[in-house]
């Protein structure tokens, strides 16, 4: 009866690291294909996070007894793509009229691969100063085109534009001045 328990113990050693070696698989093959699909322009909802359920424990009148079962685990596919990252463009700058300060309204163009023509319109401070942040989701090796267009009550008007490199770092400060014509 012992060489029988060694031998079904010997079994199950056996069994779990080619368990966890296909897990490995599937999340590599599975990183893989959402790159691709992320190259796509598909995305998952963003309620989609992992967690782990557990299922409830059942009593019963005489002696409370446990249901053991196995934990179900859902996996956020979104999180496995780790070409993708979260930036912050911040816009700064002032506006200038005549080559004093003057305020204007604003709107602020973004353009990525992934996130195409997100508008941020908004105004400009009594001394013509502006500052807006607009977050961004994207993959590493890419740019984001940006535009700055400005009109007064006058009727003027004003455009800056230009590109940056998106790196590493979380925070892409963009600082124009626009002068309005």
């Amino acid at each position: 009866m012992n060489t029988l328990t060694n031998v079904w113990s010997q079994r199950k050693l056996a069994v779990v690291p080619l368990v966890f070696a296909m897990i490995l698989s599937m999340s590599r093959a599975l990183t893989i294909a959402f790159r691709y699909s992320a190259d796509q322009n598909y995305s998952l909802p963003a309620w989609h996070h992992a967690r782990v359920r557990r299922p409830p424990t059942i009593r019963t009148n005489h002696v409370a007894k446990l249901k053991l079962s196995k934990p179900s685990v859902e996996v956020s596919f979104v999180h496995m793509n780790s070409n993708v990252h979260e930036y912050n463009v911040i816009y700064a700058g002032h506006i200038l009229c005549n080559g004093r300060p003057c305020q204007a309204e604003l709107d602020l163009v973004s353009n990525t691969t992934r996130n195409e023509n997100i508008h941020r319109i908004t105004q400009t401070m009594e001394d013509g100063n502006f500052w807006v942040q607009v977050p961004l989701s994207e993959t590493m090796p890419d740019h984001v085109d940006w535009k700055i267009m400005a009109h007064n009550a006058d009727g003027r008007i004003g455009e800056a534009h230009g590109r940056s490199i998106l790196s590493e770092d979380a925070v892409v400060a963009i600082d124009s001045t626009v002068s309005l014509k």
